[in-house]
């Protein structure tokens, strides 16, 4: 039975022919079993969600500016960005960027998606993940697409754009 493996950010994807499919570690000796999120058998959808709430933590301790929790989650010099067009905020790092990104965010709520994996697993082999989380803007059909990078569980960078939501019924 053939196999087939796709390297992707320090994961691989192994495919049997018969459709069963999981995620075995790149390189074994690399595993970090300490990594924020990643459980024993998880999989990537319990993986997104676990970094999804931790992004959505950071905006609520950065709306009520809460130090403490900031600094434990984002990382010194983490990097901001969120663009509203061509005009875009960002000029701070670390907590104080955490807090300014919040604030400009005004969401009132979030939505996030992961793709269903089937029967896979996941491990960890360099402790990095991201999290695309969408807010809803105060306006109707406003949002911004916000994708958090995490590494060793610590964000360490936020890029968010703007976008139009438009939903409707199929019939």
């Amino acid at each position: 039975m053939p196999l087939y493996g796709w390297e992707m950010k320090g994961l691989v994807l192994v495919s049997a022919a018969l459709g069963v499919a999981w995620i075995a570690p790149a390189k074994a000796s690399n595993i970090n079993p300490s990594c924020a999120g990643f459980l024993a058998g998880s999989s990537s959808v319990a993986v997104n969600r676990f970094y999804a709430d931790r992004a959505v933590s950071i905006v609520r301790a950065g709306l009520d500016g809460d130090n403490k929790t900031l600094g434990a989650l984002v990382s010194p010099i983490a990097k901001f960005a969120l663009w509203r067009g061509d005009n875009g905020i960002g000029r701070r790092v670390g907590v104080a960027g955490a807090i300014e990104m919040a604030r400009s965010l005004a969401g009132t709520r979030f939505q996030t998606m992961t793709n269903r994996p089937g029967p896979m697993s996941i491990s960890a082999v360099k402790c990095e993940w991201s999290a695309i989380v969408l807010f809803h803007a105060r306006q109707p059909e406003t949002g911004i697409n916000v994708k958090f990078k995490f590494v060793d569980g610590l964000l360490v960078e936020a890029e968010g754009h703007e976008v139009d939501l438009y939903e409707g019924d199929v019939r």
